[in-house]
């Protein structure tokens, strides 16, 4: 069975190697590319809450020298990420993202969180919060780079800017299956008539395993 994952093996190395342990053939190939945006923040303090949506963002804003504080990651891949960079405080769980943000708001309180961001997303633990307890530090844009891809049985989407890349240059069989990463990828699948889209229920390797055999038993 081949696979088509939307993102570079740089990015999944462990579920990859997988994977191919397994005996699927791969190609992995994201649809979208990312670009740094400098950001200038002083108000930060040892005592910051900095919350992280994608391991993407840890490196935007760490490589562009940002300070460290009471660092938070939406999940598993992220919080991995950003390990490298100090003692992670808060990490959510799979499963919807709206749980995550119920949870990381009981913990904050009324604490300010800052939010290493791109310049356009989905942005919905944000929306847990209040405008005046929230900073929005805006570190990377992404921008569409549709490539075309050769038939595969299954088909993986880890965002909703990857699903509306890939379709710019590509089709999907009806016979292949889908899998997506989390319900706003799912939509961005439907508004392109794609049904019986499988929905991980979360980015972490346990769960995309999960639907993997769940979409290769179907």
């Amino acid at each position: 069975m081949k696979i088509f994952l939307s993102r570079e093996q740089s990015e999944c190395v462990s579920l990859s190697e997988t994977l191919l342990t397994q005996g699927y053939e791969l190609v992995l190939q994201s649809m979208i590319r990312r670009e740094y945006i400098p950001f200038n923040i002083n108000l930060l303090g040892e005592d910051s809450w900095i919350f992280f949506s994608s391991p993407y963002a840890v490196r935007a804003y760490f490589a562009q020298g940002g300070k460290t504080g009471k660092l938070a990651a939406i999940g598993q891949g992220t919080s991995n990420e950003l390990s490298n960079f100090g003692k992670v405080a808060f990490c959510g769980e799979d499963g919807p993202i709206e749980n995550v943000a119920i949870k990381f708001k009981t913990l904050v309180q009324d604490e300010q969180v800052f939010f290493p961001s791109p310049e356009k997303g989905l942005r919905k633990i944000q929306q847990a919060f209040p405008a005046n307890q929230i900073t929005e530090i805006i570190c990377y844009k992404t921008m569409p780079e549709a490539k075309k891809i050769e038939d595969c049985d299954l088909y993986i989407f880890s965002s909703p800017s990857n699903v509306m890349s890939f379709f710019e240059r590509n089709n999907i069989l009806k016979e292949a299956a889908i899998i997506s990463f989390g319900a706003s990828t799912t939509h961005a699948l439907l508004n392109f008539e794609m049904k019986d889209v499988i929905e991980s229920h979360g980015a972490s390797d346990f769960e995309l395993l999960k639907a993997i055999n769940s979409a290769v038993q179907s």
